[in-house]
């Protein structure tokens, strides 16, 4: 019985695989409204030119990746989910990028089709919040214990103690990379490479347990400039 229940969910887990690769190749119509303003799938090239990295090659790179990533016997296998912790995206490229959009949409993938089996921790602005948040329970707490015992207990600082982050539950840290390699001639024709690699690393071992990457190769006689 436990084998035919380990065979079920990983079928199922093939499954849902199967389900990011097919909803990615799924595509809207293109629509135009009075002012001009053309509304395209985020999947579809637009005609503005630009050797940098597109909507389209971060939603196909988050896709790779996250099917990939959720085909992990270590992820897969281990029944009471797995902590991830986000390094940000290094950008060595000539390219300007939001880089958080990279990880981004690999989070919302991973969370979308993973059933729970995935976690991550909040970081960056949303530790913060949850900071101020704590700091205000705790006010709250030492208020009502003030209170019950008719103002005899008295703070021994102002300070309140920065919380732990949580990050000490992660299994894995995901990192990333931008490399590029570019040229260009004296007519204004330029080639640019651009290599998105991603790695999920054990957090006690520091061990490289997955690694993947996303390639994209254009030529243009404009460069668009990238914001």
């Amino acid at each position: 019985m436990v084998r035919g229940a380990a065979r079920m969910e990983w079928a199922c887990l093939l499954g849902t695989v199967g389900l990011i690769l097919a909803c990615a190749g799924c595509a809207s119509p293109l629509r135009q409204n009075p002012g001009g303003t053309v509304i395209i799938n985020p999947d579809q090239r637009d005609k503005l030119g630009g050797t940098g990295i597109e909507s389209e090659d971060i939603r196909s790179a988050a896709t790779k990746f996250a099917a990939a990533i959720l085909s992990l016997p270590q992820i897969a296998q281990k029944p009471q989910g797995t902590g991830i912790a986000i390094a940000p995206v290094v950008n060595s490229s000539r390219h300007l990028i939001d880089k958080d959009l990279l990880t981004a949409r690999l989070r919302i993938e991973l969370n979308k089709y993973s059933q729970g089996r995935v976690r991550f921790f909040a970081q960056g602005a949303g530790q913060d919040v949850r900071t101020e948040v704590l700091a205000e329970k705790d006010r709250e707490r030492l208020a009502q214990t003030m209170a019950n015992s008719g103002g005899a207990v008295v703070s021994s600082s102002g300070d309140v103690r920065k919380p732990n982050s949580g990050l000490a539950g992660a299994d894995f840290i995901l990192t990333g990379e931008l490399k590029g390699l570019g040229k260009a001639t004296n007519g204004g024709d330029r080639s640019d490479y651009i290599l998105m690699s991603f790695q999920l690393i054990d957090a006690v071992s520091n061990q490289i347990v997955w690694e993947d990457g996303y390639e994209t190769k254009k030529v243009s006689s404009i460069d668009a400039v990238y914001k």
